[in-house]
């Protein structure tokens, strides 16, 4: 665990406050001193910051509420406390301790001013609170009694666990009279009195009827007597609600979160339309992927499987210009062949072609038996190519013919 560093305010506040190093190794060293908030701030490096503020300026009491849930409790306790606060609730603190079987909630009651002020002046010391508790909650708890402390000008009173009062010294005694009277027969069986002044003649003289007072005389100043008995688990933490580190982060943010929504939303929807581009596209690919695999197969019928279509179609387009045998006397060279002869007669329709076996047949529509001649004549003049007319008919005003085409030796 962390060096724990108590700071009390006190009178001599801002200018002035008492502090407390306390170390947790096994000696458990302590190290008082008093100065200017910034020779505390020195002081507080790796540790936890417990400031103890003046008890006269906060309110403990308590409350029924019969919701357990604890914003309902956030909710409920500043109205059911509102006719008992001379301040609107708008300009004061409430900070909740533990809520009893019997539904009461502890509450400490302070004005926001002086949550600003203390912790303006600790923060602009470089101090932040860990634990920010009204020193009566430091006293030491007494079982079915009263703890008090005598600290010169001001007595701090604790009653019960999260209950107590800061009086001051010149009406303490009149104060203690009265407050035993109201309690009749519910006083505490006890009141134990720890008194910081070593002058007899300046200790507090209570008059307490039949309820007995154990009178401790101290030889510490205050402040270590409440460090020595502080316990984190009997205390209310002013640092919580407005004030926590969480709301105050949240409160930095706050302006910020529309921008933040908006880029969440502007990178939402971007990712939303690339993700619909890839599928648009995805699905683009996969439509001409199956329709070039539709051409593969009307091109070649003869196939059964297509597993790379472009791959595959180069592949046949290469057994084609080869013919099967030297290069020249496949389908792409007698292509070349009969091209010439072809662009040389007007009016020449060519309907059909085909090839196999070495052999490409041609079927052709042409003006007249005399453009059909000359167009054999013409192929004939390549040296080694056979040309055979199949077939010629004349059909509306035309010849619809057959020519079938090789290689000699093919």
């Amino acid at each position: 665990m962390r060096d724990r560093l108590f700071i009390r305010i006190d009178q001599g506040f801002p200018e002035q406050v008492s502090w407390l190093r306390v170390s947790d190794d096994a000696e458990q060293r302590w190290s008082m001193s008093r100065g200017t908030l910034s020779d505390a701030s020195r002081e507080a490096t790796a540790c936890q910051v417990i400031v103890l503020v003046p008890g006269v300026d906060v309110l403990l009491t308590q409350v029924v509420v019969p919701s357990r849930q604890r914003q309902h409790i956030v909710n409920a306790v500043p109205y059911a406390l509102e006719d008992q606060l001379a301040s609107d609730i708008d300009d004061i603190h409430f900070a909740l301790g533990p809520r009893n079987e019997a539904g009461e909630v502890a509450v400490v009651v302070v004005a926001q001013a002086h949550m600003h002020d203390w912790l303006g002046h600790l923060r602009d010391a470089g101090l932040e609170p860990d634990i920010m508790v009204p020193d009566i909650l430091a006293l030491p708890a007494v079982d079915r009694g009263w703890s008090v402390l005598h600290d010169g000008d001001s007595v701090l009173l604790r009653r019960g666990q999260f209950a107590g009062a800061a009086i001051d010294t010149s009406v303490a005694a009149q104060w203690f009279e009265l407050a035993l009277a109201e309690q009749g027969e519910s006083h505490p069986g006890q009141i134990k009195l720890f008194d910081c002044q070593h002058d007899s003649e300046q200790r507090l003289v209570l008059n307490t009827g039949d309820v007995s007072v154990e009178l401790v005389a101290q030889d510490e100043a205050p402040l270590p007597f409440l460090a020595r008995h502080f316990s984190a688990g009997q205390i209310i933490n002013l640092i919580q609600g407005d004030y926590s580190p969480r709301e105050q982060v949240g409160r930095l943010l706050r302006p910020w979160r529309l921008a933040a929504a908006l880029v969440v939303l502007v990178l939402v929807l971007g990712i939303g339309r690339t993700i619909a581009d890839f599928m648009t596209l995805s699905a683009t690919s996969d439509s001409l992927r199956s329709q070039i695999n539709q051409v593969y197969l009307d091109t070649f019928p003869d196939a059964r499987k297509v597993v790379d279509a472009r791959l595959q179609m180069q592949r046949k387009l290469d057994e084609l210009s080869v013919g099967g045998a030297a290069l020249g006397q496949g389908f792409l060279s007698l292509l070349t062949l009969m091209a010439e002869p072809l662009k040389k007669i007007d009016s020449i329709e060519l309907r059909h072609v085909a090839y196999q076996d070495g052999r490409l047949s041609l079927a052709l529509r042409i003006n007249n038996l005399q453009l059909l001649e000359q167009l054999k004549q013409g192929l004939l003049a390549n040296k080694g190519l056979n040309v055979e007319i199949q077939s010629a008919s004349s059909r509306d005003d035309a010849v619809e013919a057959r020519l079938q085409l090789w290689r000699q030796g093919s």
